[in-house]
């Protein structure tokens, strides 16, 4: 349930940033986690308790309370876009500093909320678990952004955009994850899959951007190389 709940959480503000280090299309995944961010707290919390439905765990009192969950996603994930805009909007030239601590404090969370985690369930408990929900997390990433850039590739996108895709597919909001799973649903063992995720995610998305830098380079040395040759022509 945990590996189900950051399967349809959206890309957030990692997705954006990796698209702009990985030179893909910035726009794009901006425009793609916003529209998203508003869809998904109304599919997360139906999704999730028909997930608790066919698993037979409704029976045992586990229920996404819809009014609340929509209030809550649409809080943490609309509201914090707006004033982002408006600081941007009214800081300009400090925006950088504030980008800067605004993610040191999402690591922060996210370290807190794994320590949490061995505190409250043990440390053989939380290893038990990760080894179950690992493999599937890795694979899903894998296969999630394998397919997000063979569907944008048949549709013949550019490479920025394609590579847009790619990122957004496989990079899931780790926090709205976490605040369903420990917040709404009270459950830690939950949090375990969204907790590996987040960190596993960065992995596949640094090698984009490692090899994204690559190829610009090379194809600012081939610039390069042709310009001296039509000069020395």
């Amino acid at each position: 349930m945990g590996v189900l709940v950051i399967s349809l959480c959206p890309g957030g503000v990692t997705s954006n940033l990796f698209t702009y280090l990985a030179k893909g299309d910035v726009g794009l995944s901006v425009s793609l986690t916003a529209i998203i961010g508003i869809i998904t707290p109304f599919t997360i919390p139906f999704i999730v308790n028909w997930g608790f439905e066919w698993q037979g765990m409704s029976n045992e009192g586990f229920a996404l309370p819809v009014a609340k969950t929509v209030r809550t996603l649409l809080i943490i994930s609309v509201l914090p876009v707006a004033i982002g805009m408006a600081v941007r909007r009214w800081t300009k030239g400090n925006i950088d500093k504030i980008e800067g601590l605004v993610r040191m404090g999402s690591s922060a969370v996210l370290a807190l909320v794994i320590v949490a985690l061995y505190v409250k369930l043990g440390v053989a408990k939380v290893n038990e678990f990760a080894v179950l929900a690992g493999p599937a997390c890795v694979a899903m990433n894998l296969i999630g952004m394998t397919l997000g850039f063979a569907v944008a590739s048949l549709a013949k996108l550019k490479r920025a955009q394609r590579t847009c895709i790619m990122l957004e597919v496989g990079l899931q909001n780790g926090t709205i994850a976490l605040l369903v799973t420990t917040t709404i649903l009270k459950s830690m063992e939950m949090s375990i899959a969204p907790s590996i995720y987040s960190l596993w995610m960065m992995v596949p998305a640094t090698v984009v951007v490692l090899i994204s830098k690559k190829r610009a380079k090379s194809r600012d040395d081939e610039s390069i190389d042709s310009s001296e040759m039509a000069l020395d022509c």
